[in-house]
């Protein structure tokens, strides 16, 4: 378990800096995804002038669905020896379906979720899904 442990930290600190093309490709995504949300927030301003909604973003959507990104992102990011593995990804379904439930039944419930209440959560899910990961896979 440390060992894999180990290798994940390594492949963190190592990600795509090794050559000149993978930290262009890395500047080529960063400049796609901030495109992409530029463009996805003018036409969500387009669609609330549209239909009459007030000014602002639902923020507790907005973080958790950054919350969410970061969380199974890195985590898949940095799991890539295990992709071949079928169990890899039954942990990540059942842990995304626990996720997604719980996360919706919150935030609906909650009126007002501020931007603090996800940094506190984000790490804690964050780890608690590698613990996950290392239990289950560490096994074979």
């Amino acid at each position: 378990m440390q060992r894999a442990r180990e290798h994940v930290i390594r492949r963190m600190t190592d990600a795509n800096r090794r050559t000149k093309w993978g930290r262009v490709g890395d500047f080529l995504h960063y400049i796609a995804i901030s495109v992409s949300l530029v463009v996805f927030l003018i036409l969500y301003g387009i669609h609330q002038a549209d239909t009459k909604q007030p000014p602002g973003l639902p923020l507790k959507w907005l973080g958790f669905g950054i919350m969410t990104v970061f969380v199974f992102g890195n985590a898949i990011r940095y799991s890539k020896p295990f992709w071949r593995w079928p169990k890899f990804w039954g942990v990540l379904a059942l842990f995304s379906i626990i996720h997604f439930g719980l996360g919706f039944f919150v935030v609906l419930r909650l009126t007002n979720v501020s931007l603090i209440h996800f940094a506190i959560a984000t790490p804690i899910e964050y780890f608690a899904l590698t613990t996950c990961l290392g239990r289950f896979l560490n096994k074979e």
